[in-house]
């Protein structure tokens, strides 16, 4: 008799420490993936264009610069010219300032 309450306490207890344990694993885990969505950061500058720049080797310079993941070429132009609307009615030359936006890995500091 003894022996069966016994074994039965301790299963409690032991059940009780596994949903704790999992409670705080699911906590972890969940932390961890909000840390991974913040952990790119947009970045916008204001690109000065050479006389030899076309948009394609802008984007492709700008490109590199971007650690979020991998993108096409004509979507980091469209999102160039998405920026700048007055590309579609003029191109670009010399001299003009482009805005041009990409992500990076942020700097966090626990």
């Amino acid at each position: 008799m003894i022996k069966d309450v016994f074994f039965k306490a301790l299963g409690w207890i032991l059940f009780a420490t596994f949903m704790i344990w999992a409670m705080l694993l699911l906590t972890v885990i969940a932390h961890g993936q909000e840390l991974s969505h913040n952990e790119f950061t947009t970045v916008r500058v204001v690109y000065e264009v050479e006389p030899e720049d076309t948009l394609d080797s802008i984007a492709k310079v700008y490109m590199k610069k971007n650690t979020y993941g991998a993108r096409e070429l004509n979507e980091f132009k469209s999102g160039i010219e998405e920026l700048n609307p007055w590309i579609a009615k003029k191109g670009i030359s010399a001299k003009d300032k482009l805005v041009i936006q990409y992500w990076k890995k942020a700097n966090i500091e626990f």
